[in-house]
């Protein structure tokens, strides 16, 4: 059987716990390393040279023998692992120190209505610094996601009152809403706006919530999205990128 329709049987055993795999997939921008009925391994290339290598199995048996496939010399590896067992063999093995466990969720609800008074629109370069300002000052990583289209706004009377992005390896984040601009339902209208033009694109929108982030968790809920009984793991080296690449927002 041709490899890529192995990978997406075995992922859509649990689609919610692997809508990040299945999208990739989808979309075109994972490169399938390996596949069986016991699981799977993807690499997603990232800014810089680096990538991003997500990983579902069965047994830790397998996902020791898909870790074996990983490139040990990549510039900085970050991982999006799907199962408890596979996270702690990961860790150990590529000694990594940084962690966010996250609940995965996808939006599948018919497209809301969009609030008037509001206008959407990508950002441009000449928003990153202050889009940047309110996003944990990653002036770089705003710049890329600009640059491949990538971060929406939406603007109130032509003024920027938050944003919201795709992020490279494919999942829904970056909300930010501009102090001046809170409590208005901006929040709401980003995600309806960005859930829209994925949609668009023929993809399904899905994002990261971060356990413990209890607004964030409360906002998703209320959108509609449906989350996974279990959660998904995102393992770094602190040392190996600076925070801006590692933390995992919704």
């Amino acid at each position: 059987m041709d490899k890529n329709k192995v990978a997406k049987q075995y992922l859509l055993r649990d689609r919610l716990l692997n809508i990040d795999m299945l999208e990739a997939l989808r979309r075109g921008s994972a490169e399938l390393l390996a596949a069986s009925p016991s699981g799977v391994l993807l690499r997603v290339p990232t800014v810089d040279g680096g990538a991003t290598y997500q990983l579902s199995a069965d047994t830790p048996e397998r996902a020791s023998e898909l870790l074996d496939l990983v490139r040990e010399d990549e510039p900085y590896l970050l991982f999006t692992v799907h199962q408890d067992f596979a996270a702690e063999i990961t860790k150990e093995r590529f000694r990594l120190d940084g962690e966010n466990k996250c609940y995965q969720c996808l939006y599948e609800d018919a497209d809301r209505p969009l609030p008037e008074g509001l206008e959407f629109r990508p950002l441009q370069p000449c928003h990153a610094a202050l889009a940047a300002s309110h996003y944990y000052g990653r002036i770089e990583y705003v710049r890329e996601r600009i640059n491949a289209g990538m971060l929406f706004g939406a603007f109130a009377d032509g003024e920027l009152a938050g944003f919201m992005g795709i992020h490279s390896e494919g999942s829904t984040g970056m909300l930010e809403v501009l102090p001046a601009y809170r409590r208005r339902g901006i929040g709401s209208a980003l995600e309806t706006y960005l859930f829209r033009i994925q949609r668009e694109w023929g993809w399904t929108p899905y994002g990261n919530v971060i356990f413990g982030n209890e607004a964030s968790e409360a906002l998703q809920r209320k959108m509609g999205l449906r989350f996974a009984a279990s959660p998904v793991w995102w393992l770094f080296r602190t040392d190996d990128r600076e925070e801006s690449y590692q933390e995992r927002d919704s």
